[in-house]
């Protein structure tokens, strides 16, 4: 018993100390909530927005000088898998509401993404997203958007 308190504890802690794992924690959580299925696949608006918002990067491994170690773990360009013809609810970093089909999380932590973040960004029309993550992501020292406090479901 104690033991497993104790294992508990540490595995709280490491999803509290990094907020990529936190956040697909929380994905987990935002899916299994979501799951009387009337729908089934994601909406195909959805899917349009999301491959836009693709073609507005490119992928490129970043050099984490000094917390390489720690960042550079477990990094891989998530955006660069997603095709047209399939369900983008199945996408790697992608969360939707299986009553809906609408995109309610990203999570695009450690994704290689290279490039401005700009305020007319595609993301900006994913109106339903409840969480979203962009961290560890080489957005090229462009302002924050304005545009993010449209997000108004963002927790």
């Amino acid at each position: 018993m104690k033991r497993d308190m104790c294992q508990f504890l540490l595995l709280f802690v490491v999803i509290l100390s990094n907020p990529c794992l936190f956040d697909s924690v929380h994905s987990l959580q935002l899916n299994s909530s979501t799951t009387t299925t009337t729908f089934s696949n994601c909406h195909p608006h959805q899917t349009s927005i999301l491959l836009q918002l693709k073609t507005e990067f490119t992928f490129k491994r970043h050099e984490f000088s000094y917390y390489d170690e720690e960042v550079g773990k477990n990094t891989y360009p998530k955006m660069k898998y997603w095709k047209a013809g399939s369900d983008c609810c199945s996408w790697d970093g992608v969360s939707c509401d299986m009553a809906t089909g609408h995109v309610i999380s990203l999570h695009l932590c450690k994704s290689w993404l290279h490039g401005p973040l700009h305020s007319n960004s595609s993301l900006f029309r994913l109106l339903h997203l409840r969480n979203l993550n962009l961290a560890f992501n080489n957005f090229t020292s462009s302002p924050i958007p304005l545009k993010f406090g449209q997000l108004t479901r963002i927790q």
